[in-house]
């Protein structure tokens, strides 16, 4: 199994750098096809990304507004879910402590169970975004 624990996400210049990668690596015809296409990478769009957003969305800001509201909300049961597979971590890892499960070898050869752990905040501007829409 791979050891994922040491490793990181790349940065958002990095990510930019990757998309340039592949975007050259498209052949010209393609290339040539896209060559107003613009490769940026942003943690959330800025004002003037949503306002485009806002404006191609047939519901306009109500539509928009109802997506970041359904975003966060997918992002707060990303934190439970994390926390909820944790504490039966905790749980499964004080149970085979216990004498009679090791002595009886209960657990048999299953590997250790480990936890999970990952950043799951949301974005800060998702969050105020959220929080000023409703």
């Amino acid at each position: 199994m791979t050891d994922w624990s040491s490793l990181q996400a790349p940065s958002l210049a990095e990510m930019e750098d990757l998309a340039r990668t592949a975007f050259e690596r498209l052949p010209d015809a393609f290339r040539a096809l896209c060559r107003d296409l613009v490769i940026r990478v942003d943690d959330f769009p800025d004002d003037e990304t949503l306002r485009e957003l806002i404006g191609a969305s047939p519901d306009g800001a109500a539509a928009v507004r109802a997506q970041l509201t359904e975003l966060g909300e997918v992002c707060q049961s990303v934190v439970l879910a994390r926390r909820f597979a944790n504490d039966a971590t905790r749980a499964a890892v004080h149970v085979r402590r216990r004498a009679v499960v090791r002595a009886l070898r209960l657990a048999g050869h299953a590997p250790w169970p480990s936890s999970r752990d990952m950043d799951d905040a949301p974005p800060p501007a998702l969050t105020q975004m959220v929080l000023h829409s409703a």
